[in-house]
């Protein structure tokens, strides 16, 4: 386990403790504790105490992982990706998972608004655990599922809220990719799987 991964797991037991204490004085070593952790996440990150105490505090109550979902959409061999309106890079259609939608839902959901396709059937095909990456820092842990989906284009894509264009690459000419939302590498495991759910 990293240093990085230590930190996160101390501020995540801060968390714990200070949703479940009933304690007046255990709650202040729970927020000591989280300030402390805060504190080191921000010394080894490119993130400030300010905005990870931001992160924090919409993460009331038992921390656990963040769930997003990705749509695998295949033509003539190559693959459909979005560009998000604000970074101008490339992922496959997707985010967060909402509450009170099941992950078939949710992925028809997220791929409606972001291409203004309509998914005819959603095939779990990985899981993959953003814990095992070494090569981004992301604050929260995430479970990231991806679905092969089949779509019917009957509607043209609109620019949107989100994503400002949508387009079918190849895996060997891909377009900037948004590295924390799509890797090369998960693409990759995913078209080598056989008839396996890839798993990470």
């Amino acid at each position: 386990m990293s240093k990085m991964e230590e930190y996160r797991q101390l501020l995540n037991l801060a968390q714990a403790g200070i949703h479940y204490q009933k304690d007046i004085y255990d709650l202040e070593r729970y927020q000591e504790i989280q300030r402390l952790a805060v504190k080191l996440i921000a010394e080894s990150s490119q993130v400030t105490e300010a905005e990870l105490y931001q992160k924090v505090s919409i993460e009331a109550g038992y921390p656990t992982p963040k769930v997003d979902v990705r749509a695998v959409i295949e033509k003539d061999d190559k693959i459909l990706f979005v560009e998000d309106i604000n970074t101008k890079k490339w992922a496959l259609p997707g985010g967060f998972a909402d509450v009170g939608l099941s992950p078939i839902e949710n992925i028809k959901k997220e791929v409606k608004e972001e291409t203004n396709l309509d998914v005819l059937s959603a095939e779990l095909i990985g899981v993959f655990d953003t814990n095992q990456r070494q090569d981004i820092f992301q604050f929260f842990q995430y479970y990231k599922l991806f679905f092969y989906c089949l779509v019917e284009e009957n509607q043209a894509f609109e620019v949107n809220s989100e994503t400002s264009a949508i387009g079918y690459f190849s895996l060997d000419n891909l377009p900037q990719l948004s590295l924390d939302r799509t890797t090369k590498e998960q693409l990759i495991r995913l078209r080598q799987r056989g008839k396996q759910v890839v798993c990470d």
